[in-house]
């Protein structure tokens, strides 16, 4: 076969090809959470999609040169076509709303009217002008149309101008409309049976909630109320659920909860009972704020469409019905789910999305949640600052189970915490009855006599001891934390803790020698309790690297704590790794690479330094352009800690990517071929098998990639990297290639679905 040198064809399939895709940190890495698929890849920030299955298109809108277009793809979506402009103009056109047989569609322009329009397009066939209809010229903003089932009739939001309130309209259309609200309302959403309208109804403090109209008789029920911003509603295929956006959390750290704020996908189950005042149950969270979802939209396949937000862009992407959540069965089995998500200490984000699905399914099976969901749920809220959210869910805890429960006492231990942030210096009475609570707290579990107790009673001890330090008694702070290792032994963590406690004590006090020997003194004393040591450590450390020392100075105290402190092994792996720091940032890279290789001969057993060092010496040959020593540093980190899998992991990649570049650049495809392999294995798939193809290609042998998708897809057809795959074999071949039985055309189009 002959090469073709442009290769425009491949062009337009790469465009299209669904690409499994997920930013990194989008999803959780360890098994079990369900990831999104890509469906579209736009080079414009896309936003608002409509699916219609019956027709197999999907209508995206997409922001470009300052306006907005709507592109139609067809066909199945995981073999989408090119998208066409649907109804091509300098303004801006958005909104797509198909309708059951996918043969007309409204959309919302500005072509006409600067407020917008709401206009009807015939997209059976492609003459464009004649096809355009304009349904809305009042002087008003018409916005958010959506259809009725039956086809005559549709629903939109209309203001009086931009900026003021929206209410919904009835339209046939023959032409009659009719006012639906009068308190407010926008995106409306019709259920399958035409019975109902799903919208968004503003409130007085400046969140929104999704609503429900009964269309017989136009009585609305609030579906969802709080503080959130809810938006962006959808019935579900079989009128069950109603899925929808909502933004709840502050994740730009602005101050305040508004639109450039991420926003997760939830469901609400919907029955006709909200009308009599049964009240709806609670949404069920559907997809992490690790990422930004909107716009759900549902598949007759059991899956559903969101608009995904990146850092630079925004597009189409498919989850199955339960989102992320995989499936599951009862209660019993999303608390187990939880309690892994925690073990493996996932983001905050997917620990709140666990843990929430758990509450949600203890909920609907009528049972009451068990205490650790309250209490790891609150822990999670804290973790992204969510201090109001997190007390709530503490005294969710306390207020449901028995006052013994252990963890109803880490609760109240989490609630006091909070409390304690919250007093003044100055708050003498409100010190005083907090430090009797924490007593009291104590010796309530310390009555118990067990483990469990224990842990609480330390717990409160520790407590007390803060409570103090941070009021002013230094001197009764110190006796408090003193007492933890005496007191309760058995209890590692709470004694580590409250030889930080002490050291903080000694900070205040101003002496640097108390201080460097309670740090020693923990490192001694609890080697198992590595996230304590590691602080303790670099306390040492900073005792002796001073800021505005000079960097002699520096090396010759960490070259002696090394040697004073070996046996430790923590403090001086660390110590030694930051003398390998100090090199490397005087750009002196061969005595970097010395001092991080030290830290790998000499303190084997400290995983996390080990890799920190392997990191570094990796980041340097990368530098230099080393990029096979640089695979060679990266690849023998074994049993990386989960701090730094991460990391490691992308340098890996990164590496390997690069000297997969080297390696065709100086012609020899058949070791890249190794190194591509090696780079799929790490991870960047997309990468790699872009690699693997071109090196097939330079060896001559693209046939047996096609020969082996051809394959793979006839086991599974839906495996979208292998269609990628494909698509990229097959763009290695010119037009004389494509010419066989009923001519170039028909060849084309073979190798199109097959790509």
């Amino acid at each position: 076969m002959k090469r073709c040198g442009r290769r425009l064809h491949a062009l337009r399939i790469l465009l299209v090809v669904a690409l499994p895709a997920a930013a990194p940190g989008a999803m959780a890495a360890a098994p079990g959470w369900q990831r999104p698929v890509r469906y579209t890849r736009t080079t414009q920030p896309a936003y608002n999609a409509d699916y219609c299955p019956a027709a197999g298109k999907l209508a995206v809108t997409v922001s470009r040169d300052g306006g907005a277009d709507i592109l139609i793809f067809r066909d199945a979506p995981s073999s989408l076509t090119p998208g066409r402009d649907a109804a091509p103009h300098s303004a801006r056109d958005r909104w797509p709303r198909f309708s059951l047989d996918g043969k007309r569609m409204l959309f919302v322009s500005h072509r006409q009217d600067p407020a917008g329009d709401i206009w009807l397009k015939t997209t059976a066939r492609w003459p464009l002008k004649a096809r355009l209809r304009r349904l809305t010229d009042q002087v008003t903003s018409d916005d958010q149309p959506c259809w009725h089932p039956d086809g005559r009739r549709i629903f939109y939001a209309s203001a009086k101008a931009l900026g003021e309130r929206y209410e919904l309209y009835e339209m046939q259309l023959g032409g009659e409309v009719r006012p639906l609200t009068t308190s407010g309302g926008q995106m409306p959403s019709c259920s399958p049976d035409g019975r109902f309208l799903a919208f968004v109804r503003e409130d007085k403090r400046g969140g929104s909630n999704i609503c429900a109209l009964r269309l017989a008789d136009g009585k609305v029920a609030e579906l969802t109320a709080g503080p959130e911003i809810d938006l962006c509603p959808c019935w579900d295929a079989d009128g069950k659920r109603i899925l929808f956006a909502r933004r709840e959390f502050d994740t730009d750290d602005s101050g305040r909860l508004d639109r450039k704020d991420a926003s997760s996908i939830f469901a609400v189950d919907f029955s006709e009972g909200v009308f009599s005042g049964d009240g709806a149950p609670a949404p069920r969270q559907l997809t992490s704020y690790a990422t930004s979802e909107t716009f759900p939209r549902p598949l007759a396949d059991g899956f559903l469409f969101t608009m995904r937000t990146g850092a630079e862009n925004a597009d189409v992407f498919r989850l199955p019905a339960g989102g992320e959540m995989p499936p599951l069965g009862g209660p019993s089995a999303f608390l187990k789910f939880a309690r892994s998500v925690e073990r493996r200490q996932e983001g905050a984000h997917h620990r709140v999305l666990a843990w929430r699905n758990a509450l949600w399914a203890a909920r609907r099976a009528g049972q009451a949640p068990a205490a650790v969901v309250w209490l790891q749920l609150g822990r999670a809220y804290l973790q992204l600052g969510c201090s109001a959210r997190a007390r709530a869910a503490f005294q969710s805890a306390v207020d449901g189970y028995p006052s013994s429960d252990l963890q109803t006492g880490l609760a109240r231990l989490e609630l006091l915490a909070l409390e304690r942030k919250a007093l003044s210096r100055q708050d003498e009475a409100g010190w005083q009855k907090h430090l009797e609570s924490a007593r009291g707290l104590e010796e309530q579990f310390r009555a118990l006599a067990a483990g469990a107790g224990l842990n609480v009673a330390a717990g409160a001890r520790l407590e007390t001891g803060r409570s103090l330090l941070e009021s002013g008694g230094y001197a009764e702070a110190l006796a408090a934390f003193e007492a933890v290792p005496l007191e309760y032994p058995q209890q590692a963590g709470a004694c580590a803790r409250a030889l930080l406690g002490l050291a903080d004590v000694y900070r205040v006090l101003n002496e640097p020698s108390a201080l460097r020997e309670t740090y020693l003194r923990l490192l001694e004393d609890y080697p198992g309790q590595s996230s304590y040591g590691l602080e303790a450590a670099r306390g040492v450390i900073a005792t002796i690297v001073r800021p505005g020392a000079k960097l002699g100075d520096k090396l010759a105290g960490l070259r002696r704590l090394v040697e004073e402190h070996s046996s430790l092994s923590l403090l001086p792996a660390l110590a030694q790794n930051l003398i390998g720091d100090l090199f490397y940032g005087e750009s002196d890279y061969a005595a970097a690479l010395k001092e991080y290789q030290r830290t790998i001969e000499r303190f084997p057993a400290e995983r996390r330094q080990v890799a920190a060092a392997r990191l570094a010496i990796g980041h340097i040959r990368l530098e230099q352009g080393n990029y096979a020593r640089a695979v060679e540093a990266l690849g023998g980190a074994q049993d990386v800690p989960d701090a730094l899998k991460e990391k490691v992991r992308s340098a890996l990649a990164r590496a390997l990517l690069l000297k997969g570049e080297r390696e065709i650049q100086l012609g020899d495809p058949g070791v890249a071929l190794n190194t591509y392999r090696s780079l799929a294995e790490v991870g960047r798939r997309v990468a790699a098998q872009r690699g693997i193809v071109e090196c097939y290609a330079r060896l001559g042998r693209v046939e047996e990639v096609i020969r082996e998708c051809r394959e793979r897809l006839h086991m599974d057809p839906q495996v979208t990297l292998t269609q990628y795959k494909l698509a990229l074999a097959y763009s290695y071949f010119g037009p004389s290639d494509w010419a066989g039985p009923g001519g170039p055309r028909a060849r084309r189009i073979k190798i199109d679905r097959e790509a």
